[in-house]
């Protein structure tokens, strides 16, 4: 799993989230069910890499927009969306440590 979660953070460096999701998510998803993880767990940290590949340099999309719309340097967007990408890494290696945090909500509705 900690592959696929680099391959996903990498990915994001340089694609759209909704293209890395259409292009690997087919293919990932029986392997990571043969595993044996939850396909909930595994759509959460997907979600969250994307989402941190879409503020992350080369090409964080987020960041040219906002860089757009402030105008201000992307540069110093990057540098600014530095402790958010800290956070998310946080929270991911937290819900990879701890599954039941994504799971809460699914597993207290029953």
């Amino acid at each position: 799993m900690v592959i696929f979660a680099l391959i996903y953070l990498v990915l994001g460096f340089f694609m759209d989230q909704m293209a890395i999701i259409a292009l690997t998510v087919p293919v990932t998803l029986p392997v990571v069910e043969a595993l044996g993880f939850d396909p909930i767990w595994f759509g959460v940290i997907v979600i969250l890499l994307a989402e941190i590949g879409l503020i992350t340099p080369p090409l964080g999309l987020n960041a040219f927009v906002v860089s757009r719309a402030a105008g201000i340097r992307v540069e110093t967007v990057f540098m600014g969306s530095v402790p958010f990408i800290i956070a998310m890494l946080i929270v991911t290696t937290l819900i990879f440590v701890f599954p039941d945090l994504s799971l809460f909500l699914t597993t207290s509705v029953n």
